[in-house]
């Protein structure tokens, strides 16, 4: 059986876990450098952009396949070894 000893140690070895990593988290908070409001808008925008462009990307083969697969079901083809 774990003593009173034991329990009291297992607490205050995880009290001073806890507090070293908030201490270690916050001198790391103040070494960050921080994006300016004009990089936050340049790079939201570069954002917004590629996932429009990845999206055109996708819609253009999604209606390719979609075309083949009506060519194929045109013919009577779909669905069968080629």
């Amino acid at each position: 059986m774990a003593s009173r000893a034991d329990k009291s140690f297992f607490v205050l070895r995880w009290y001073r876990i806890v507090r070293r990593f908030i201490k270690d988290a916050m001198h790391e908070l103040r070494e960050v450098v921080w994006p300016s409001s004009q990089e936050i808008q340049h790079y939201t925008v570069l954002v917004i952009t590629v996932l429009i462009g990845v999206a055109i990307w996708i819609g253009t083969f999604e209606l390719l396949f979609e075309w083949v697969t009506g060519l194929l079901d045109l013919y009577g083809v779909r669905g069968q070894a080629l």
